[in-house]
């Protein structure tokens, strides 16, 4: 009779539950997986996806949408990591012949492989509305500066800073503080979300070979942070790997999966143009064929900088140099960004620095916004300092001043910075006073001023 009651008890759970389909069955274990992974999915008629995917899972997706059969799905998937596009971002913006003339892709399989991307680019929605704006807008961060008048003039209707997603340029003359916007931007990538960062990391390339870690010690130092905080954080790569356009672009085309690896936040090449002009040594007069393939490489560089950005949201930073604008004297501005249009066209914002008359002794400067799809032109003043880049206050100047002065009479236990912060100890760096008693030389100078102070009394 037991027995009876469980069956009919069963078959009516079977009822009211029926089993899913096999269909379903895929799809429940591909939400639960994604779940389990913290993996961003979205729907698109009918089948579950996986957004910004590596190319292992897009053309699993693929395959289990039966979009292209399983052993397309593998051949083109080898092909691909062959050519080191082990990520959506590594082939995002490459156009259809590109990928049809990959190994064991032809044209028919291209053609899915080229609109499913777009799709997957999309997250499903091609065509986006007022509100799927809205809602992409909530998901990115902004990075926040010591300049608050710079924060409030990037505020963009949703935050205040700069927004992760974007290719932001720094272009200007020599010693315009380019290079040291790269350093506080690094800093403010590292620093802890408490501290006012975002606490991921950063991949610095650097085309000049004008970075110096000791110099970006000391001012993170400054605000907390010291060599053992950013280890495994902070990522240099050196000029001997970027000594051409080409060298640059293969960096920037196979990094997806250190920046996944290791949560890069910001992606830094100071400067852009200087691996194009040593490889493009000259493009005028009858070498000036050469101009084409130097611009198309250089665009395709700063895609993949902007794909990078928006598939990860992240910030991609470049400073750029400047030549004198010969030709437009008296008409236009004395000095132009090298690059042309295809650098004008790509940054999603571009900042001018120049020169501003010194306060209070203190180095200072003037960033002009030049261009923004979503922000009107500004310019604001900031100042150059040993501890990074600061608003350019007088009230401001004075207590970074006195406080400068101040460290220089401290022990390195009582140091604190500005804001009432613990200065990070660091076995690299030290203020002028920690130097003078670490080599000793801080008690020789007292013992030769007594010794001073004696022969002067005794020759009383």
């Amino acid at each position: 009779m037991a027995s009876k009651t469980a069956a009919k008890t069963k078959k009516e759970d079977q009822k009211e539950n029926p089993p899913k389909t096999t269909k379903e069955k895929t799809k429940s274990s591909k939400k639960a997986k994604a779940k389990d992974a913290n993996v961003e999915t979205f729907e698109y008629e009918g089948e579950l996806y996986t957004a910004n995917p590596s190319t292992e899972v897009f053309f699993a997706d693929m395959a289990r949408a039966k979009l292209i059969s399983s052993n397309m799905a593998t051949k083109a998937k080898k092909a691909f990591i062959e050519k080191k596009w082990v990520h959506l971002s590594n082939f995002e913006k490459k156009t259809f012949d590109e990928i049809a003339s990959i190994k064991n892709v032809g044209k028919e399989t291209a053609t899915v492989i080229f609109h499913h991307k777009r799709m997957v680019s999309a997250k499903g929605k091609i065509l986006k509305t007022i509100n799927d704006q809205v809602e992409d807008n909530k998901k990115r961060q902004y990075l926040l500066t010591q300049v608050e008048d710079l924060n409030f003039n990037l505020f963009d209707g949703n935050e205040l800073g700069f927004r992760s997603g974007t290719l932001i340029e720094f272009y200007g003359k020599p010693q315009m503080g380019k290079t040291q916007w790269m350093y506080d931007m690094t800093i403010r990538c590292l620093l802890p979300p408490e501290k006012g960062g975002w606490g991921r990391s950063v991949i610095y390339i650097d085309t000049e070979g004008a970075f110096s870690a000791m110099r970006l010690l000391s001012a993170a130092r400054y605000w907390g942070l010291n060599e053992k905080d950013i280890e495994g954080k902070f990522f240099l790569i050196e000029p001997v790997t970027v000594t051409s356009g080409n060298d640059l672009f293969a960096v920037i085309d196979t990094i997806d999966q250190e920046v996944i690896k290791h949560d890069v936040g910001l992606i830094i090449v100071d400067s852009i143009i200087q691996p194009f002009r040593a490889e493009f040594a000259s493009v005028t007069g009858s070498d000036l064929k050469r101009m084409a393939p130097r611009q198309s490489l250089l665009g395709k560089t700063l895609a993949k900088l902007k794909s990078l950005a928006t598939s990860h949201q992240l910030i991609a930073a470049y400073t750029n140099h400047v030549m004198a604008n010969i030709g437009g004297a008296g008409m236009g501005p004395s000095v132009v960004p090298l690059g042309g249009d295809t650098v004008g066209h790509a940054s999603d914002l571009r900042f001018y620095l120049r020169k501003r008359k010194a306060v209070a002794g203190m180095e200072v400067r003037n960033m002009q916004l030049k261009d923004c799809g979503w922000l009107h032109s500004f310019d604001v003043d900031f100042l150059l300092s040993e501890v990074g880049i600061l608003p350019n206050d007088t009230g401001y100047i004075s207590d970074v001043k006195k406080l400068l002065k101040a460290l220089e009479k401290k022990g390195a236990d009582e140091l604190t910075n500005h804001l009432g912060e613990p200065i990070a100890k660091s076995a690299f760096t030290l203020n002028i006073n920690e130097y003078l008693l670490k080599r000793g030389l801080s008690q020789n100078k007292t013992s030769k001023l007594e010794n001073e102070e004696d022969l002067a009394a005794s020759a009383d």
